[in-house]
């Protein structure tokens, strides 16, 4: 998608805006298939200046948006559940910046 984009938070020095691929909790449910099947609970961060609250909410809508078009992800089939989003102040790096917290739920199977 283009937006900068890191499995871990970058160093202070870094671009603004970027994207943090952050926590995954997942819930598997028993059944009695060999099927793997559950809820997967993924968070995405976006950081932005201050100022660029526009473009860090768009980011987060177009990666909300096509996460509902995912249909595999691995071996999985997969299906977006549903979606919510906070949008805060963070002053961690001595500048205020935005950070847009986006909640997702997936099911899969597998």
């Amino acid at each position: 998608m283009g937006y900068a984009t890191y499995d871990y938070l970058p160093d202070d020095d870094v671009a603004y805006p970027f994207v943090y691929l952050g926590e995954q909790f997942q819930t598997p449910l028993e059944n009695k298939s060999q099927c793997l099947t559950g809820t997967s609970r993924i968070t995405l961060h976006v950081y932005g200046r201050n100022d660029d609250r526009k473009q860090v909410t768009d980011i987060g809508l177009a990666l909300v948006e096509e996460v509902k078009r995912l249909r595999v992800a691995n071996r999985y089939s997969v299906g977006y559940a549903t979606s919510g989003v906070t949008i805060m102040q963070d002053k961690s790096t001595g500048q205020t910046l935005l950070h847009e917290v986006i909640d997702i739920e997936l099911d899969y199977v597998g």
